[in-house]
């Protein structure tokens, strides 16, 4: 019996972002396309991605914004230096295409024994 590792060639980075649920996701998706095609055309970075990076969809309605994978096969040991790298350039991008990154929104609602309840404001 054999037991063989089909992932030791290679390793992934995995980028997830955050963009407001405003954002228009067909945008987002572009955008991130478009920034990890331009890593793997970058000469300092083209030897360390094995595919053009991919994005993988929608990962997470989370409470303050809609969560984007951005994934790609790498060299081993260089996923890490990717995905900063990736998290740097899609930052730029999404900030040059007007796409907002999330802020923690909540609602505070006070209480007054007489008046009843009532919201009176959001806080970031």
């Amino acid at each position: 019996m054999r037991v063989r590792n089909d992932s030791q060639d290679w390793a992934r980075a995995v980028l997830d972002v955050a963009v407001a649920y405003d954002a228009d996701l067909d945008t987002v998706h572009q955008v991130l396309e478009d920034t990890g095609r331009a890593l793997r055309q970058d000469p300092a970075f083209a030897d360390l991605l094995l595919e053009n990076p991919g994005v993988w969809g929608v990962q997470s309605l989370d409470a303050d914004g809609v969560v984007v994978r951005l994934a790609v096969r790498t060299v081993p040991l260089q996923q890490w230096g990717v995905t900063r790298e990736l998290r740097r350039r899609g930052k730029e991008a999404l900030d040059a295409a007007g796409i907002d990154i999330p802020f923690p929104q909540r609602t505070i609602w006070l209480r007054n024994e007489g008046a009843g309840t009532e919201a009176v404001g959001r806080a970031g």
